[in-house]
């Protein structure tokens, strides 16, 4: 194998940058298996001068994987094409199939490529500034390489828990994690990891303001990546080595390293390395009295961090540009820049939960394509074998078609509750989609209406859009609390804990938490729950149960004439609970689909208040879980009734 990657390696040194078609015919007589592992093994010494050939290698080695079932080779492929859709700036992207890539090894029991999928997961969470998700996943792959003893793994994932303490601004542990990578590197003889390591100790030592050693760290790193022609490398290194002659001397040398590093990121197409070096060469401009020069610089940094929505560069863009106005003394322009730069980072953490939420939909759409693709290439195999069997044995026909019919009756009964599953899973994320996004809409409408017209809306007007954010974010925040529960439900990370409690208690907490919600619609709550009924239950399930249905009722009474009623009562080893009220009611088409998640509508209430459409859901699994029935009786224009009855303790 390693003859094959130096022949490899010799003709493109000789035929320069090939296409796929040219390094696939170089290796056309190998198998499957060995294409796959010397197309992988080259892509991660190519990503950082020829990404682009490298992501077209690295899906081709997906493709062959998946075609031979090798599902070793088809998480280290997902991997690997994450690894490089993270250079090339695609976060959402390269976070889809690091997922992917971990879900294929849990299933797999492949503990290597377990460990690199929760590492580089880690990375993506740490480059999004996340980083109590970073850690998490880094020291979950690390308890995985260390327990095969995989010094590969482990040196990996010691580089990024060490870019962790770095982001926390620890720099003495940040070095006790890279040095111990670095040893191990030094003991594998691995040139490549070992530059890499170098690089991110010699930024630790500027970050340390100790600028003799990390130049002199970055000068050898320089000499090592020229041997390699590391174009990557060298971009990185020499922004190091820029930003060393800025901060030290205000050198001119720095312009010479930044404009060296641009044009690198420029021909490798580093969208991400492109802004970190414009931001480093306009403010060095500026810095020697030439800010004509640097501005430009500053100004596409800015456009480019908006165009790759990048709100982490975005807000560094801004701080750079604040700085240039600050250095040339205009601090009102500074002070708008900063001031930007500031509510952006704050705003970060929001962003990335929505962007993780959206990643997780696009990633369960892609695995529900491929399912289906797989489901239907068996069905085509087992087909062609059909045949085959026929034509050599004749005498195992009958058999043969006994033992393909029943198979058959067994896929279409799985494929039957695979749709099934299928649709309850798409009706969920458009649930999530539709109505989480609408109050987050309305909230960045309203306060960007704020922020503009401050002084020329009346009090009145201002009253009104806050009253709209606050209703916005309430209703953000039900949607949030419902889909948690329902999560933690539906995973088995939610604990059944039923203690003895009083009936009438919980329904007072519950109603005290509603009442000023129905005084806002003048709508009468009345309960009659005798003080004497106790029952076994989970105090915060009832209680979500409780709150859910009255909250309905709520929202589908009219307001000044509504009446809800709550009454209870024990017999016959039960207990029976009966929340009614005069509202709108609902016709029976929807009271049979009521509690089906595939089948489930979110409908505005009488005052234009809507629902999560998770309520009831919630509501059903809850009551279940105490072994217990809910039901509902309704009329349009008169009413709805919902009853739940309990086992008595």
């Amino acid at each position: 194998m390693k003859f094959f990657l130096v022949i490899l390696f010799l003709s493109l040194s000789v035929f320069g940058q090939p296409q796929l078609d040219s390094v696939m015919n170089r290796i056309k007589y190998l198998d499957d298996a060995a294409k796959i592992k010397l197309i992988n093994e080259y892509c991660l010494n190519i990503r950082g001068n020829d990404p682009a050939l490298a992501l077209k290698l690295a899906t081709h080695s997906l493709e062959l994987a998946k075609k031979i079932f090798n599902y070793h080779f088809e998480a280290e492929s997902e991997n690997l094409i994450g690894v490089i859709q993270r250079n090339l700036g695609d976060h959402n992207k390269a976070l889809v199939h690091h997922l992917r890539a971990l879900k294929i090894a849990e299933e797999a029991k492949d503990s290597i490529q377990l460990g690199f999928s929760y590492n580089n997961i880690g990375v993506i969470y740490r480059q999004r500034n996340n980083l109590n998700l970073a850690t998490e996943n880094v020291i979950h792959a690390l308890r995985v390489f260390e327990a095969i003893n995989y010094l590969d793994g482990t040196a990996f994932a010691n580089l990024t828990i060490g870019t962790v303490f770095v982001l926390q601004k620890n720099y003495a542990k940040a070095l006790t994690y890279y040095k111990y990578s670095l040893n191990i590197r030094e003991l594998q003889h691995n040139e490549n990891e070992k530059a890499r390591t170098l690089d991110h100790i010699a930024a630790v030592y500027f970050l340390m303001d100790k600028y003799d050693e990390a130049l002199q760290s970055y000068l050898n790193l320089e000499k090592i990546y020229q041997k390699k022609n590391d174009k990557r490398g060298l971009g990185d290194c020499w922004i190091g080595i820029g930003k060393i002659y800025s901060v030290k001397k205000n050198d001119p040398k720095a312009i010479e390293y930044f404009t060296k590093a641009l044009n690198n990121f420029r021909e490798l197409d580093y969208k991400e390395e492109m802004i970190i070096a414009g931001q480093n060469l306009g403010l060095a401009y500026t810095k020697i009295n030439n800010p004509a020069a640097g501005y430009p610089f500053l100004k596409s940094a800015l456009a480019m961090a908006h165009k790759i929505k990048s709100p982490k560069l975005i807000s560094e863009s801004l701080r750079f540009t604040s700085e240039y106005y600050e250095l040339l003394k205009r601090y009102d322009s500074a002070f708008v820049y900063l001031k930007q730069h500031h509510t952006i980072k704050d705003s970060i953490s929001e962003a990335e939960n929505f962007s993780k939420l959206t990643s997780i939909g696009t990633l369960y759409q892609s695995e529900k394509k491929e399912r289906e693709n797989r489901i239907l290439l068996q069905e085509v195999e087992g087909q062609k074998r059909q045949s085959t069997y026929l034509f050599l044995i004749a005498l195992l026909i009958l058999s043969l078609a006994a033992g393909l019919v029943m198979k058959n009756r067994i896929l279409k009964k799985i494929n039957k509750e695979l749709k099934e599953l299928h649709a309850m899973k798409d009706t969920f994320f458009r649930i999530i989609a539709h109505d989480l996004r609408a109050p987050f809409n309305a909230i960045f409408g309203l306060t960007d209406i704020l922020l503009e017209d401050f002084q020329s809306l009346s009090e009145k007007e201002k009253i009104q859009f806050i009253e709209h954010i606050s209703t916005a974010s309430k209703q953000s925040y039900q949607l949030l609390e419902n889909l948690l529960l329902w999560a933690r439900s539906n995973t088995g990370r939610m604990e059944f804990n039923p203690q003895e409690y009083q009936l009438k208690k919980l329904f007072d907490e519950t109603v005290e938490l509603l009442e000023p919600t129905a005084k806002n619609k003048n709508i009468k709550l009345l309960t009659e729950i005798p003080e004497a009924i106790h029952l076994s239950a989970d105090n915060e399930m009832l209680k979500t149960v409780f709150r859910n249905l009255i909250s309905n009722s709520i929202k589908f009474s009219n307001e000044e004439e509504g009446i809800i009623k709550v009454f209870a009562e024990a017999k016959e080893k039960k207990i029976k609970i009966e929340i009614s009220d005069n509202g709108v009611g609902m016709p029976e088409k929807v009271q049979q689909n009521l509690f089906r998640i595939d089948k489930t509508t979110s409908t505005k209430g009488t005052k234009g208040e809507k629902g999560t459409g998770l309520g009831l859901l919630l509501c059903k699994e809850f009551v279940d879980k105490h072994n217990g029935s809910i039901t509902v009786e309704s009329k349009l224009n008169e009413g709805t009734k919902f009853i739940i009855e309990l086992p008595v303790i």
